[in-house]
């Protein structure tokens, strides 16, 4: 989750702004099985979803925009 927040920092100030979302395109959704897992350590982290679930902090992408 770590190696997560370092990579979100690596980006050059002169040409680029901060990221502010990762998209993590998976057609098969293998993903999905660990994303509980890494949410448990990332309080930042939201998900995509059709509906949405405060509690598991996912929802579709006008309840995720900032």
């Amino acid at each position: 989750m770590q190696k997560l927040r370092e990579q979100a920092l690596r980006f050059n100030p002169a040409l680029e702004t901060a990221p502010v979302a990762v998209l993590w395109t998976d057609e098969k959704n293998d993903w999905e099985t660990v994303l509980p897992r890494i949410k448990s350590g990332m309080a930042e982290l939201f998900s995509l979803s059709a509906t949405h679930n405060a509690a598991k902090r996912a929802g579709p992408g006008v309840w995720l925009h900032r």
